[in-house]
C-alpha cells in the first residue's frame, strides 16, 4: 500500500564558498501547505543519508528499486561551475524524488525509513518545527508514538509538551494529547511523566476536560 506525502523534499539553490577548499552548500527545503522549512547541505551530506538508509531499506516486496545515488564527479574554478552544479542540483532533485516514492511504498513497514531519511535531512527536532507550525498531517506520516513525539527536544530541552504550555497553543496540546491516549496500552516506565499518562485507560482521558475547546 503506498501513502501519498503530505510534503515535498528538493533541492531550489546552491552557494558556493571558497576559502581553501570549494564547498558548495544546497538549500534543501521540505514543502508542505503549512511548513517551509529549510536546511543547507553538502553533497557528503546527501551521500551519508543514502548509505544509511541503504543499509537497512534496500529489500522490497513491491518490486520498487532502492534509488541510485549520483556518482560524485570533481570540478575546478572555471567557468563550467554554474553548469556543473546546477546538473548536480538536477541529480540530487532527482534522487530525492525517488526516495520520497520508495518511503511511500508499503506505508506501515516504511514509516522508520521516512523518519530516518527525514530526521538526518533536517535534524531530529524536524517533527517539533511541524508540530509549531501547526502541520500534524506531515508529523503523522511518520506514524511516530506519542510518546516518541513527547521526548524529541529543540536546542534548548524544550520538549513538544513544553512547546505547547508556553505558547498557549491549545490546537497543539489536544493533538499530542490524542498521541498519549492513542498508545494508552504501552507498556509504562514509572518514571516517566508521559509514561504516566500513558498506563492511563484510554476512557480515563477526557481531552474537553485537560484542553478546553
Amino acid at each position: 500500500m503506498t501513502t501519498s506525502s503530505p510534503f515535498e523534499i528538493k533541492i531550489s539553490n546552491y552557494l558556493s564558498i571558497y576559502f581553501d577548499d570549494n564547498i558548495v552548500l544546497y538549500e534543501c527545503v521540505l514543502t508542505s501547505p503549512q511548513s517551509l522549512i529549510k536546511h543547507y547541505l553538502r553533497y557528503s551530506d546527501f551521500l551519508r543519508v543514502h548509505q544509511s538508509a541503504q543499509k537497512q531499506w534496500t529489500a522490497s516486496s513491491s518490486g520498487l528499486n532502492f534509488p541510485a545515488f549520483p556518482p560524485k564527479k570533481r570540478f575546478t574554478l572555471n567557468k563550467k561551475i554554474p553548469e556543473f552544479l546546477q546538473q548536480r542540483v538536477s541529480s540530487l532533485n532527482q534522487w530525492l524524488s525517488e526516495m520520497q516514492r520508495y518511503m511511500s511504498e508499503e506505508s506501515k513497514k516504511r514509516a522508520p525509513l521516512r523518519r530516518q531519511v527525514v530526521d538526518e535531512l533536517f535534524g531530529k527536532t524536524i517533527a517539533l518545527e511541524l508540530i509549531k507550525n501547526g502541520d500534524f498531517e506531515s508529523v503523522s506520516y511518520f506514524e511516530l508514538r506519542g510518546d516518541e513525539l513527547l521526548s524529541i527536544e529543540d536546542d534548548v530541552n524544550g520538549t513538544m509538551m513544553h512547546y505547547g504550555v508556553a505558547s498557549h497553543s491549545l490546537e497543539a496540546m489536544e493533538w499530542l494529547l490524542k498521541q498519549i491516549t492513542q498508545n494508552a496500552d504501552s507498556k509504562p516506565d514509572p518514571t516517566n511523566t508521559v509514561d504516566y499518562l500513558m498506563k492511563q485507560r484510554k476512557d480515563d482521558f477526557d481531552l474537553d476536560r485537560i484542553v478546553p475547546s
